[in-house]
């Protein structure tokens, strides 16, 4: 609401002068109307009467003629008097519609401050609470970045009694499962660390066709053995892009592609110019798709969860894109499949 601000002693002022002053004009232009209207029956009265000898009983009768002639020579001299009259009637009306739209400004005006003091006041805690966001992302990264360290201590020495014969075979085995649960949880770590850090783009001239062609090369194994078509169909377009970033959603969106499918599906990278300087990226796959009730928030972290994943691969997409620009999109229907579309991806030159 626009009225929730306080109200300042100069504004309240002027708002009640001018709506006095608009009164005071109202009260005078009926004071005049009503003044002007009984001067007028008076007159009429007056050349009436003189007309017909009222006033002068004793005086001679008048023809018709010389009665008309007596009207307008009455009038003339009076009215004089009514135009005046009516000149400061039309005045203050004048002066009145001025009051009126003086006031409408005052108000305007007056509504618009409150407005912009209340916009202004969202604005500044919308900046501090995203300050601390920032601040408790940035400290939570950090953590995350130190926890890694000890990690790594705890997999060279579970790999070491693992790699020693002399060990018990069962402690063996146990050596091996703290391994595997630490290359977890150290990916997982990893999956944080790259959605909470904060990235500033590095646009530079990127041949596209080359560059995705090359990142689904790195995970064309991993597709074949899960027997998974892939598919790449990319226009020959260079781009105006960050490369660590392009792969980083790519990497991200065809591994997601990977714990969402399964044996016979297909996943298709298609690159498109869209309109005049910029281009449009999409990911899509035949697998199971996304649940209605999950697709609002499948961008947010952890919401959508597969066997070996922690449900922050689209969380960092967006997070990228986000970052970098681009607008991200997501169409899915369950068991049918889903389509990521990043758009609005400068376009630098068309390669060949």
């Amino acid at each position: 609401m626009i009225f929730r601000g306080k109200f300042s002693a100069p504004m309240l002022i002027s708002v009640t002068l001018a709506l006095s002053l608009v009164l005071w004009l109202i009260y005078e232009i009926a004071s005049i109307y009503e003044s002007t209207a009984a001067k007028r029956n008076a007159m009429e009265w007056t050349i009436e009467s003189v007309t017909s000898r009222r006033l002068h009983p004793g005086s001679p009768t008048l023809d018709q003629p010389q009665v008309e002639i007596l009207k307008k020579e009455l009038k003339k001299e009076l009215s004089p008097l009514f135009n005046d009259m009516d000149t400061r009637q039309n005045l203050l009306i004048t002066v009145l519609a001025m009051g009126v739209a003086l006031t409408s400004l005052v108000f305007i005006a007056w509504t618009y401050a409150l407005r912009n003091k209340e916009l202004q006041k969202r604005l500044e805690t919308a900046m501090s609470r995203k300050t601390e966001v920032d601040e408790i992302g940035l400290a939570a990264a950090g953590l995350a970045h130190e926890t890694k360290n000890p990690l790594g201590v705890i997999r060279g020495l579970a790999q070491n009694i693992a790699d020693n014969p002399k060990n018990p075979d069962t402690a063996r085995e146990k050596a091996r499962e703290i391994m595997e649960e630490t290359d977890v949880t150290t990916a997982r770590l990893g999956d944080f660390l790259s959605y909470a850090r904060i990235r500033s783009p590095k646009p530079q001239d990127l041949n596209a066709k080359a560059h995705i062609e090359r990142m689904a090369g790195l995970m064309a194994d991993d597709f074949k053995n899960a027997d998974i078509a892939l598919k790449v169909d990319v226009a020959p377009l260079i781009l105006k892009a960050d490369p660590d970033m392009l792969a980083q959603v790519i990497m991200n969106l065809l591994s997601n592609c990977l714990k969402f499918t399964s044996a016979g599906d297909k996943v298709e990278i298609v690159l498109r110019s869209s309109k005049r300087g910029l281009a449009t990226l999409k990911v899509a796959d035949s697998g199971e798709g996304i649940p209605p009730d999950l697709l609002p928030q499948v961008f947010k972290p952890y919401v959508t969860k597969s066997t070996g994943g922690c449900g922050i691969g689209l969380a960092i997409v967006k997070r990228i894109a986000d970052q970098a620009g681009w607008n991200v999109q997501i169409k899915s229907k369950h068991g049918k499949g889903t389509e990521v579309i990043i758009a609005d991806i400068p376009v630098a030159t068309a390669g060949e």
